[in-house]
Order: C-alpha cells, then structure tokens, then sequence
C-alpha cells in the first residue's frame, strides 16, 4: 500500500547525481540515519546476516521479518539475523554512503531503476544460477524482465506496481456514459461529455485529469499511452523513439487534452481533484487503491478500473511497471547464506501455497511479484480494484520501465517535454524532436 507522500518508484532517484559526487562529504550526517533495527536473539554462532529494508507504511509490520528470522532458524540453527527499516527518503543516500565507507549490509532491498547505478560500482554479487533460474521459472515475465541488466537477473522480485486507468463510476452514470473507453476515439468522446466548465468559461470538473510536478508520475501514463498505440521509448538499438509516428502521435494527443478538446487543466491540483470527484478519469498506479479508500469514504465506491484505451496504430493494452528487489552485496562474506534466506523467504509455504514475502506484501495491498503467491490468494485478488492491475502482470502486458543508466536525466527530460507541450510552451513535433536528440546524448547514442 502506498501514500502520496511516499511516491517510491520516483522521488529518491531525482537525488542521484548529486549524491554520488558528494557521498564523501555527507557520510558522517547520514550514515546512522532514519532506520529502525530489530534484532533476534542473539546467537553465539558466526553466521549472520544484515538487512536494510524499505519502511513500509501503513501498516509499519517490523513483526514480521522478524518471524522470518526466527523460522529460518529453526531449519538453519545459529544464524543471527539483524534487519534495518529505512525510510524511503534517506534509503539510497544511505546505501551510497555505506558504498564508500565500506559498510554495505550482506542484503539490500532496492528499486529496479537503481540497478545500473549499483551494478557498475560493483556494489551488488550476480546470483548463482538456481537463483535465476528460479526467478525465470517462478516469478511473473515481467517482474523477471524489470529485475535484469546486463543480460543478469540481479535478485529476487518483490513486488511489482503498474498503472492503468481510473474512472468515475458515479460520473460516468451521469453522463449516460455506460462503461469505460476501450479506444482514443471513444475516450476523447467520453471526455468531452465529462468536462464541465463554469460560467467564466474555466474547467470546474475535468474530463480526464493529468498528473504534474511528479517525474513518474508524468511519465510513466504517458509510456502506457505510447506503448498501447504501438510504440515505445526506445529502439531495440538502444536509440530513443520519441520521434517515432507513434510518438509523435501521443505527443499531439497531450496537447489536444489541454488546447483542442479542453477537457483538462493543469490548474487544478491532479491528486484532489479526483479524489473529490471533480476528474472523471486518470491513468495512475496500484499502489493510490489505499489513499482512495481513506480519503474517499464511501465514494471510494464510484472509482472503477480498466486497461489503458489502444490508440489508432495499436493492437492491445499495455502499460508499465516497475519492481523491487532483494539483493546481496558483493561485500557479503555470507552470499550462500544470504541467497538461501532469500529463497527461504520468497519459496511458497507448504501450508498456504504462498511465500512469506508475498503474504506480508498482499497484507499491505501490494501486489507480489512471485507467480504462485497471485494465483493462491483469492481474497486479494478478488478485490476489484486489483483485479485488472493484477491481470495486466500475469497476461505479460505491463512490461517494466527502461532498466538504463542515467534514468532520471533521462526521466526528468521527458517529463519536462510532456508538460511544456500540454501547457502549449512547446509544439508536440519540436518537443519531441528535441528531446530525441537530448536523451540520445544522455544515453551516448
């Protein structure tokens, strides 16, 4: 489950670049801080491991790891096993910090997009091959393929979050509208019958609502907008595709939300508005089911879910995902040990038939990543919300994000572009065409 507030798949990687220049100097401030340790009993054996973790909110389950702990112990006598909760805001400045200062716990818990950053400081130990073979075979297509770089599986998939669209059901009724779009066309009918304006001419309940000011947030619906019209953000050669036709096409969509149908504006504020039933529709992740909840109340009711609509030059609903992952540092002096925990953790219970990394993420409304944990839990798969954000990952159709070095630059670039050309500050075409051209500087293209 997430919160606004938490925004994981985005808010750290705006720091990396500085932070790798500057880890020197900052050391000192950060390198005990934010985190929360839980230790079990002490063991008089030299087997032991250290774990940083995400702190996971709500609810916070320190519990619970430590149950791990204790059972794998019982199969595996003398281990000591010390976890870490970090909060996400100082997570990668204190993983970057222990990279010079030599500190580095035997395992990490880390976002996909990090992967490139860690893999070419040699911070991470590739996993032998029953652990990637494992993952091949047990874990969904997509979550394998957002936890690999380099041709390597570099861990175990925790959990994945997608995007997909969310409408209101409520306004959607109101309009004689009789269920979501499956097509543009028939979502920018819908979204023109959606819109209402005051007398003053302004937008007083938005069609369909675009998020600003949040790189992922941005750009990431908008990924799913460009693969479900058949395209995507790079060639196979590596080479960006922002002046591909279907590029090209989503670009000129943006800007006819905002400037030719008028059925949004980045004026009101995307979170609230619809939240409080002023946006009939939004694409976004997973992860808001629980801040819908609590701030809706009872019209959480009204909020429906679909697949992306297929743009004129695709062929099917896609979207994006990104993952999570545990790792093992290459400065472990336990790596057996500390891969056999992983498995311990993420193998199913022979009780449950789910693993007790993917009971502890479902009681938290985050989807796992392991394939049988999605398919022997009805109840949470059962929940509406879920369901159609669960079925785009076990179909295959929500492949991860780009797994590159320089993602943020690269991110922030794009995310820059969408948003001048929905205010009207850049035309779709000389946007696009600019941008092209930068991230293919960025990538050394």
């Amino acid at each position: 489950m997430r919160t606004n507030t938490l925004r994981r798949d985005s808010t750290a990687l705006s720091k990396i670049q500085a932070i790798v220049i500057v880890l020197v100097i900052v050391i000192a401030v950060i390198a005990f801080a934010g985190y929360v340790v839980i230790r079990p009993a002490s063991s008089s054996s030299s087997k032991k491991l250290t774990v940083w973790m995400l702190t996971e909110v709500p609810p916070y389950t320190p519990n619970i790891p430590e149950q791990w702990a204790a059972q794998f112990d019982s199969a595996n006598p003398g281990v000591n096993i010390t976890f870490q909760f970090i909060d996400y805001g100082d997570y990668f400045t204190k993983i970057t910090a222990a990279i010079t200062s030599h500190t580095l716990p035997d395992i990490l818990y880390i976002y996909d997009a990090w992967l490139p950053t860690l893999v070419s400081a040699g911070t991470l130990s590739a996993p032998p091959a029953w652990v990637q073979n494992d993952v091949k075979a047990n874990f969904t297509t997509d979550s394998s393929i957002g936890v690999t770089y380099n041709n390597t599986i570099w861990g175990y998939p925790t959990e994945t979050d997608d995007y997909m669209l969310l409408y209101n059901k409520m306004l959607f009724n109101q309009a004689g509208i009789s269920g979501p779009p499956a097509t543009w066309t028939q979502f920018v009918q819908d979204a023109i019958k959606l819109t209402h304006t005051g007398s003053n001419g302004q937008i007083t309940q938005e069609g369909f609502d675009v998020i600003t000011g949040w790189d992922n947030g941005v750009v990431h619906p908008w990924l799913a907008m460009l693969r479900s019209d058949g395209g995507d953000m790079f060639y196979s050669n590596g080479s960006a595709a922002l002046t591909s036709p279907q590029a090209m096409q989503v670009a000129q969509f943006y800007y006819n939300l905002t400037h030719v149908w008028n059925v949004t504006t980045t004026s009101l504020p995307w979170d609230t508005t619809f939240i409080t039933q002023h946006a009939a529709m939004i694409v976004m992740a997973d992860w808001w089911e629980g801040t819908l909840e609590s701030e809706m109340g009872s019209n959480f009711t009204n909020v429906g879910v679909a697949p992306i609509p297929v743009g004129p030059m695709g062929t099917t609903s896609l979207t994006v995902s990104y993952n999570w992952l545990w790792v093992v540092t290459s400065t472990s002096t336990n790596q057996q040990l500390a891969w056999q925990f992983l498995k311990f953790i993420d193998s199913p219970n022979p009780s449950t038939s789910v693993s007790p990394m993917g009971t502890w993420l479902m009681g938290l409304g985050i989807i796992p990543s392991r394939t049988s944990d999605i398919q022997n839990n009805a109840t949470f798969t059962s929940d509406p919300f879920m369901k159609p954000f669960i079925a785009a990952i076990q179909n295959g159709d929500a492949p991860s994000v780009p797994i590159i070095m320089n993602y943020e630059q690269v991110i922030t670039l794009v995310q820059h572009t969408i948003e001048s050309i929905e205010a009207g500050s850049l035309q779709p075409a000389q946007g696009m065409n600019l941008a092209n051209s930068e991230v293919d500087q960025i990538m050394g293209v």
